[in-house]
């Protein structure tokens, strides 16, 4: 076993001055990166967030923006069946003397099936 005492007459001699130092160099040098690496991850993380966030805030505007152009195609789609539903019903009461136009009743029959 190595004594206690050679130990510490190795740390006091040159070359073991040399290895303590390196070892403390290193050291130093190893928590230094760590510690800047740990705080370029927060702000990774926190830029990350802040990307994620806004992105979240688009894709809520562009959702909102289509579903008011769906709601005013469905508003739209719906004037015009209005408007054709009352268009057919007044081609079916047209009377068959008329002379403005004649439908056979096989035709009236077809268009009031249609619903």
């Amino acid at each position: 076993m190595i004594s206690l005492l050679s130990m510490f007459s190795f740390v006091k001699s040159p070359i073991g001055m040399l290895v303590v130092g390196v070892i403390a160099l290193t050291g130093w040098t190893t928590y230094q990166r760590h510690d800047a690496a740990q705080d370029a991850r927060v702000k990774c993380e926190a830029a990350q967030a802040a990307a994620a966030l806004k992105e979240i805030a688009r894709q809520d505007m562009v959702a909102a923006e289509a579903q008011k152009r769906a709601e005013a195609e469905w508003k739209k789609a719906s004037d015009e069946l209005v408007k054709l539903k009352e268009l057919r019903d007044g081609i079916l009461k047209i009377e068959i003397g008329t002379d403005t136009c004649v439908i056979s009743d096989d035709i009236r029959n077809r268009l009031s099936d249609i619903r």
